[in-house]
């Protein structure tokens, strides 16, 4: 879908993004990224995704960031991040997703703490979804 290399040669950031990619992809309704280790962050490209209705994001053991942008993904129902050990926060733009239904944070301990009700810092970010679990467990 992208390039994820860095000036090495090796996947990386995931700040090298094919841009004529983008347009091609602007009806993709659902997107799933599994065990893509090294990748840090997610191109800020992918808020061009405006169809997007599911993403995915499981055994990213890198991911640290994911970008602003993702508020821009208006038909977005359902995210889900699973093992993603390293990711700091949520994106504030979370917030601006009205049509989220569905978050799911399973195996983020960093986003557990900072998404618990009521004193977590992303709590105010999240607190609108409907359907929230977060858990260290493997298990629903």
């Amino acid at each position: 879908l992208w390039d994820v290399k860095d000036e090495d040669g090796d996947a990386g950031k995931g700040n090298s993004v094919n841009s004529s990619t983008w347009p091609c992809m602007k009806s993709l309704e659902l997107l799933s990224l599994l065990g893509v280790s090294k990748l840090q962050s997610l191109p800020s490209g992918i808020g061009g995704l405006t169809a997007l209705q599911h993403l995915s994001i499981h055994d990213c053991d890198n991911l640290k960031t994911l970008p602003e942008s993702i508020g821009s993904l208006s038909q977005l129902r359902a995210l889900y991040l699973h093992g993603c050990s390293k990711l700091e926060a949520l994106p504030k733009s979370i917030q601006n997703l009205t049509a989220l239904q569905v978050l799911h944070i399973q195996r983020c301990p960093l986003l557990k703490t900072r998404c618990e009700e009521p004193d977590g810092d992303d709590w105010p970010l999240i607190q609108h979804i409907p359907d929230k679990y977060i858990s260290d467990n493997l298990e629903f």
